[in-house]
């Protein structure tokens, strides 16, 4: 996420998909293909089955918050299937609870995950009990759950905060 002088506003999120894309080069070019097509199924009658011109289900989730007509944020949270969930997950953290963006990039995550629930290791350990004791698998990735930048303009007091999450690399920058 990026803010320049004049006050405008950039959420960009790119992606190869996977931790380092598809590996497949173009031959004689060098240019890396992604491997978005991995999300489509053959499974007959899936909502994403592949079919001709069709386009596979994806997460690229650039944001923006606005507020009273006005933009005050941009943000992006990266992970997969996770981004929407990170989305929901930090922004309810700034606007519900009143969180800084650091604060609300930097809380332990957790995410369900085709029946399991993917948990960071930093999360509270009485509360997996609880989650365990009423029957959710439970699930420790081996690397952290989604990554993210913000950008918010206090627009009353003529600056803007940002906040980098130290999962992924990244910067929130302002020019």
């Amino acid at each position: 996420t990026v803010k320049d002088k004049n006050g405008m506003i950039i959420s960009f999120i790119n992606s190869l998909f996977d931790q380092f894309g598809s590996s497949i080069t173009v031959p004689k070019t060098g240019i890396l293909l992604h491997c978005r097509g991995k999300s489509f199924s053959l499974k007959a009658g899936h909502p994403n089955q592949i079919y001709p011109r069709k386009r596979p289900l994806h997460t690229i989730i650039p944001g923006m918050i606005g507020q009273n007509q006005n933009i005050v944020g941009s943000f992006g949270v990266m992970g997969g299937h996770y981004q929407a969930a990170g989305h929901a997950f930090i922004l309810s953290q700034i606007l519900d609870f009143c969180l800084s963006p650091q604060c609300a990039l930097d809380l332990p995550r957790i995410y369900p995950n085709n029946g399991t629930l993917d948990i960071e290791g930093n999360f509270d350990l009485d509360l997996i009990e609880e989650l365990k004791n009423k029957g959710h698998k439970v699930n420790y990735p081996a690397l952290p759950i989604g990554g993210g930048q913000i950008i918010i303009n206090d627009i009353d007091n003529g600056i803007s905060i940002g906040a980098s999450d130290w999962r992924k690399d990244g910067i929130a920058l302002g020019l």
